[in-house]
């Protein structure tokens, strides 16, 4: 995890908690170490989702040009996400971006130049770009977008952990992962399949939420097969 800003995929089908997961996730960015400069909070709710209806706050693209509040918690409902990611990229700064089911326009096919932009800024402007999708494979998720993730998020995906696509890296242990979700869930009552675990592609370690707060464990632990700490490297 890098302190500047990173991008996270979030994986999950329905009901597994995935929404809540992630706006947990953007309040870690406004307390501890974070709270005397807070990053704000932006939605991109192009499909009016039910689970952000406590925000209350609805901007138009165009306030982004503004610097906003720090404790701004806002979402904006358009379709035009070419155009929020041009807007995210150029006046954006300290933020949590939320992408709501962003396999809608970060799906297979070759992404666009606001799109490329956007991946780019994280570090540059102190973003945590937060996207969240329902599985791995098919044209859920290009290759390229795959790879510049560096931060995970998975709850369990109708995935074969066993045959997870050859874009998924490092294959062995986001399978594992999965497994693990999925073997924790069947403990849990049909309506809470809400096993969570974080994964570290840089730093090669796990997380696992407790209470309000996330706990890692060095994937070497966590592992059985890990030996060596794995390289990073998106281009």
């Amino acid at each position: 995890m890098n302190q500047k800003g990173n991008v996270w995929g979030f994986f999950g089908t329905r009901n597994t908690g995935k929404t809540h997961e992630a706006l947990e996730l953007s309040l870690d960015f406004r307390v501890g170490a974070y709270r005397k400069n807070p990053k704000r909070i932006i939605v991109y709710d192009h499909s009016n989702n039910s689970s952000y209806s406590d925000i209350n706050k609805v901007i138009q693209m165009e306030d982004l040009q503004k610097t906003l509040p720090k404790d701004a918690v806002v979402k904006i409902q358009s379709d035009d996400y070419d155009k929020f990611s041009y807007f995210c990229s150029n006046y954006v700064k300290n933020a949590v971006v939320i992408y709501d089911d962003a396999g809608s326009f970060f799906g297979s096919g070759a992404m666009t130049k606001a799109q490329k932009q956007l991946l780019k800024t994280p570090k540059n402007n102190g973003l945590e770009l937060l996207l969240q999708f329902h599985y791995f494979g098919g044209t859920e998720v290009s290759p390229d977008l795959l790879k510049m993730m560096n931060m995970l998020v998975l709850k369990e995906t109708s995935d074969d952990f066993n045959d997870l696509p050859n874009k998924v890296q490092p294959r062995k242990e986001i399978g594992y992962l999965l497994f693990d979700i999925a073997k924790e869930n069947t403990k849990r009552p049909e309506n809470q399949k809400w096993t969570t675990r974080y994964f570290d592609k840089e730093e090669y370690r796990v997380g696992i939420r407790n209470e309000n707060m996330v706990e890692w464990l060095n994937g070497k632990e966590y592992f059985p097969f890990a030996k060596q700490k794995l390289e990073f490297n998106p281009k």
